[in-house]
């Protein structure tokens, strides 16, 4: 426990190249930092900040351990104690309550949360109101972000480095869940770069809406670079930034719609769910497809002899049926106002209803 009396003795003591350094974002009152912030600043953060702030958060140690020990008072390691109370082992740890490392804001310059079980961690415990070094949370299991309090985050305040490096995290939160807009996202990155190397990221169609928004980051940002792709396999090892939107899809599943033997996806960028179901030697039309609406479907090159109405063809806006054994049409199909675009070359049709020209 530390009192007045500690106060007035850091106070009093002077310490060869170091200066007392205490600010409003950190809580403690007996770091002292290197002169050398001060005069000679090198940048090493991929953010903008105050300088000094920026190199004493990173370089500022207790007093009394000056030329002493590496470690830091106000290091956070979640493992058993050594001789000294730091770091030996990985404890295990599988859970962390939200605000965590806020009941003395600006106490904790460095948390290590290395080699443990975590599978989430909340937002109130990464994104910290004060000025910190960094945070690491590598090598746990964590999937998911939460923000189970619904914190509101104030970025203008605190900066430090986030690492997340080596998790299970696959896919972009949902934002509007955890009480974040993309604007305030963009916000974190600049302020608490994030680390999120070897994790196995699915580049799919929920990037699609981030994927401006990441490149735009990307030229202030460092760490976005690192943001590689390892699904689905077209685009595995790629980075983020390098994608072009149209690339990024969704599979629907057959236990959402999708016919057997077909390949069907969502393709935001276009604005349509597809159903791709050619050369499946399919003999009739199947009789049902994904529920979502603006299909396009291509049964090309199968064995369909009659083209007969399906309902979710008053969801569909284009479908392609070229080289089949087609020889009728269900009248049905004509009165279809959505259904925009039909493929019916290289069948057996002799004969095309009247209103087709009048209708289509």
């Amino acid at each position: 426990m530390f009192s007045a009396s500690h106060l007035s003795e850091i106070d009093q003591k002077s310490i060869p190249g170091y200066f007392h350094w205490r600010t409003d974002t950190v809580a403690s009152n007996f770091l002292v930092c290197p002169k050398s912030c001060k005069h000679n600043i090198t940048f090493r953060r991929n953010f903008a900040g105050n300088n000094v702030v920026t190199c004493c958060v990173e370089n500022a140690q207790p007093f009394w351990i000056i030329s002493k020990s590496k470690n830091l008072l106000g290091v956070l390691h979640l493992k058993p104690a050594g001789e000294y109370g730091f770091v030996t082992e990985a404890t295990g740890a599988d859970d962390i309550e939200p605000n965590t490392f806020n009941y003395r804001p600006g106490s904790l310059l460095s948390i290590d949360l290395d080699g443990n079980f975590l599978k989430s961690i909340e937002l109130s415990n990464l994104f910290l109101d004060y000025w910190f070094n960094r945070i690491i949370v590598i090598e746990n299991r964590i999937s998911k972000l939460t923000n189970e309090l619904s914190s509101k985050f104030n970025f203008s305040n605190g900066e430090g480095i986030i690492s997340l490096a080596r998790n299970h995290i696959s896919e972009m939160p949902n934002l509007s869940k955890i009480g974040l807009t993309i604007d305030i996202l963009l916000s974190a990155v600049f302020k608490y770069p994030i680390n999120l190397n070897e994790n196995p990221i699915r580049c799919d169609c929920k990037f699609g809406s981030f994927i401006e928004t990441i490149k735009f980051a990307a030229k202030n940002v460092k760490g976005v670079h690192h943001f590689i792709c390892k699904d689905p396999p077209l685009l595995r090892e790629k980075r983020i930034i390098d994608i072009s939107e149209d690339l990024l899809t969704c599979a629907i599943s057959m236990k959402n719609g999708c016919p057997p033997e077909c390949n069907c996806y969502e393709h935001p960028s276009r604005s349509r769910i597809v159903v791709n179901c050619s050369s499946t030697r399919k003999y009739k039309m199947p009789s049902v497809c994904p529920q979502q609406d603006d299909l396009d479907i291509n049964f090309n090159h199968n064995l369909i002899s009659v083209f007969e109405y399906r309902t979710f063809l008053n969801r569909t806006f284009s479908i392609n049926l070229s080289n089949n054994r087609i020889a009728s049409v269900d009248p049905f199909v004509y009165g279809i106002m959505k259904l925009r675009n039909i493929n019916l070359q290289h069948n057996k049709i002799v004969q095309i209803h009247k209103n087709v020209v009048n209708d289509k």
